[in-house]
């Protein structure tokens, strides 16, 4: 990845995908960074999907915080789809609380930003639409994953073609089987969470 540079970006290629997902690691580093968002810019252009999930890792940058800041909400300009979890909001936009995290990165531009806490609900901007969408109580075996089995979720269920709220509610499953297993479990099937989801939503309620 560290060679790709705007020159070596082949268009046609990126318009063989529905949706363009790129994350914090893309982003860090020169010419990556432009190569990344420029690839943003064609598939959005071209109607694709452009998700961004943050995974901000504060040791890998060298840039000052205020950088980092203004190259973050670069990228979530870029995007339809914007993942991050509540200390990453609050940190790009400055907030104390995460609702107004979730307000400033909307206005940004993106449809639909998501904003994880743990094992408090995830909220939610899709449009007009501010909700949240709970997460799965499971007695954790390794605290290690869930964020990325959260974003990988949320993309499997919105390329299935369900409606934002469940794709949430999906990825929160997801990431809820992801650490309620030992770190050698593999990560969850579809069919794993889908009985999961199940069990925990009988059809009565």
């Amino acid at each position: 990845m560290a060679s790709l540079t705007t020159a070596t970006i082949d268009g046609q290629e990126i318009l063989r995908a529905k949706l363009f997902d790129f994350t914090e690691a893309a982003i860090r580093l020169q010419p990556l960074r432009d190569a990344t968002l420029y690839a943003a810019a064609i598939a959005r252009e071209a109607g694709r999907t452009v998700c961004y999930a943050v995974n901000y890792r504060p040791d890998s940058w060298s840039e000052p915080p205020g950088t980092i800041r203004q190259i973050q909400k670069q990228a979530i300009a870029a995007a339809d789809l914007i993942l991050m979890n509540q200390q990453e909001a609050c940190f790009i936009f400055q907030a104390y609380k995460a609702s107004q995290a979730l307000t400033a990165a909307q206005a940004l531009g993106p449809a639909t930003v998501l904003i994880t806490a743990g094992e408090a609900p995830t909220l939610l901007a899709s449009g007009a639409q501010h909700t949240t969408v709970h997460s799965f109580p499971v007695d954790v075996k390794y605290d290690v994953g869930a964020g990325d089995a959260f974003h990988a979720g949320f993309i499997a269920a919105y390329l299935r073609g369900l409606p934002v709220p469940q794709a949430a509610q999906w990825a929160a499953a997801a990431a809820a089987l992801k650490i309620g297993q030992p770190a050698s479990t593999p990560p969850p099937s579809s069919q794993q969470v889908e009985e999961f989801i199940r069990q925990a939503h009988p059809p009565d309620l």
